[in-house]
């Protein structure tokens, strides 16, 4: 297996990045909803394992949107229409600036909800003013792009069923590392 995306494969790269941010960004949700969700302060050990978590899924997926520009997508197999194509890639490029954004406004929100963000322990500055109109406002954007991640990645789902159990050309074991010939 190569390291980089061929015409017909994806590389080593690619699929290792896209199935660790496919379980690291969700789990990143997941415990957001868990820490962040209740109407009691969030406790200080989940706090900082989410904004550690947060950390790690902006550093991934910056590499992955990186990696994405620098190196071309392989070829879609058999019978995805155009239109399907460029929305796949849409929704796909969507989750990636996701990946990015939805920590960054996490850090924004925190900041002006007068909580640390700290990454393994290390307190980070802040990076808005302490305020409560702009933590009501950070903290609503943040679960507005919490659910529209949740809607894209449903739609993502969607388009993996439809390769594997419809059209069953197998692209979703081509994202596992197998070889496709024409």
């Amino acid at each position: 297996m190569k390291l980089r995306d061929t015409g017909l494969a994806f590389g080593v790269v690619t699929i290792a990045c896209h199935w660790t941010g496919a379980f690291l960004l969700p789990g990143f949700l997941l415990l957001a909803v868990y820490t962040l969700a209740g109407s009691a302060s969030p406790d200080p050990e989940s706090l900082n394992t989410l904004t550690s978590l947060a950390f790690l899924c902006a550093v991934l997926f910056s590499f992955r949107i990186y990696w994405r520009l620098k190196h071309y997508h392989p070829m879609p197999l058999g019978g995805a229409k155009p239109v399907e194509v460029i929305i796949a890639r849409c929704v796909a490029f969507g989750l990636l600036v996701a990946g990015v954004v939805l920590p960054l406004i996490l850090w924004a929100s925190l900041s002006a909800s007068g909580h640390e963000f700290r990454l393994f322990g290390l307190a980070f500055p802040r990076i808005w003013s302490e305020g409560e109109a702009s933590a009501f406002y950070l903290t609503g954007l943040f679960w507005l792009g919490v659910i529209a991640f949740t809607l894209g990645f449903l739609l993502h789902l969607f388009g993996a069923f439809k390769h594997q159990v419809i059209l069953k050309d197998d692209a979703v074991l081509r994202l596992m590392g197998k070889k496709v010939e024409l």
